[in-house]
């Protein structure tokens, strides 16, 4: 998969209509266009959830079950933003959490938000070496607070951040590690006064993503109106995709169908075709198996107390992980435990050149070099 497209898998009316099937065409990131803004040092290469990460972003008061929290603090690092650690602390501790795992940034999140998938940090290996944070302008306008988050986690780790001019949320973004990205065509609404070339640019810039494709969300607006991917889709490894899978009788099966088709016939970076795996889904809002997150050794899934829950763990067994699951306390927050949670930082000041690459056949390398190592 190398350039940009956008595909048009089932056309609505009123939805938007461009569509340019089998059209990849290659932006290079030199090019004089573009933001005229700070830039991560090149070669960039943004990082994608299953890889190595120090641990998660959360907001407090909790979106997500104590729980997952706890679950998280045993062998990783909580990061937890709100603006009263005293309180957050005391509930922490009532449920058992290892708090010398939970590292509090203080800040006011914006009132019943806790996505941090959405509005927190992109991170990125720098081509000097250092893990380093990308921040797109957070697509929720009236959402400030968490707009200014990618900042602060950088203040508090001190990590570079390099603001990213465009319209954007985490959850409507998957990247194989590797330079590719899908997206849905949101981010061209978003950012409608700019061409598909100048988005596509404006990702290869910061993010080092020479292959981007955008699709047209396949679910119906009137029943999953945020039109992000992770609403349907997930990258489990460089060559795994995870698809959602609805009944036939469902009235997006076609659609999302025609999504799981078309991704089974691109081209890995491993130079085969993306292995497609199925999430069983009735259909119901509280089936947010896609949700879940990749945290190390683990798969931290969402279960909905339906008889879609056991099956939907086979595609995280893939990743060859532990499985562990949760009921939430809001299930649609689990936003708030995703892609753009992860931290991925180690050591003090700029953080370490050593970063970790785990290969699908169970091996790990060591690379000084991310993005120059892994082509």
């Amino acid at each position: 998969m190398r350039g940009a497209s956008i595909i048009d898998f089932a056309p609505k009316a009123g939805a938007y209509a461009t569509i340019c099937l089998g059209v990849l065409c290659r932006f290079a990131a030199a090019s004089t266009r573009g933001p005229a803004v700070p830039l991560p040092p090149a070669p960039v290469r943004c990082i994608a959830e299953f890889e190595p990460m120090e641990g998660l972003l959360i907001v407090w008061p909790l979106g997500i079950p104590a729980d997952l929290v706890r679950e998280t603090a045993k062998e990783s690092v909580v990061f937890c933003v709100t603006n009263n650690a005293p309180a957050a602390a005391e509930e922490f501790s009532n449920n058992g959490i290892f708090m010398e795992h939970v590292r509090f940034i203080p800040a006011t999140p914006d009132p019943g938000s806790f996505f941090t998938r959405d509005f927190g940090p992109l991170w990125v290996a720098g081509g000097n070496g250092a893990i380093e944070i990308v921040d797109p302008d957070y697509n929720v306008g009236e959402r400030i607070n968490g707009d200014l988050l990618p900042v602060l986690v950088g203040e508090a780790l001190g990590v570079a951040v390099y603001r990213m001019p465009l319209l954007f949320a985490g959850g409507n973004f998957m990247t194989d590690g590797f330079g590719s990205a899908v997206s849905t065509d949101l981010v061209y609404k978003d950012n409608f006064e700019l061409t598909a070339a100048e988005i596509a640019e404006r990702f290869a810039m910061f993010l080092g993503i020479d292959s981007y494709l955008a699709v047209q969300h396949p679910l119906s607006p009137d029943w999953e109106p945020v039109e992000h991917i992770d609403c349907f889709a997930k990258f489990l490894a460089p060559d795994k995709i995870a698809v959602l899978e609805l009944p036939p009788s469902h009235r997006d099966h076609a659609a999302v169908e025609a999504v799981a088709v078309y991704f089974g016939s691109i081209v890995s970076a491993y130079g085969k075709p993306y292995r497609i795996y199925r999430i069983a889904s009735s259909g119901a809002w509280g089936e947010a198996y896609l949700n879940c997150t990749i945290l190390n050794d683990k798969v931290l899934v969402p279960m909905a107390g339906t008889e879609n829950d056991s099956a939907a763990l086979d595609p995280a067994r893939v990743t060859r992980l532990s499985v562990v699951t949760f009921r939430g306390r809001v299930l649609q927050t689990w936003k708030a435990a995703g892609d753009r949670v992860l931290i991925r930082w180690s050591g003090g000041g700029a953080a370490s050149g050593l970063y970790m690459v785990r290969l699908t056949d169970g091996r790990s390398v060591n690379v000084t070099r991310p993005f120059a190592a892994l082509r």
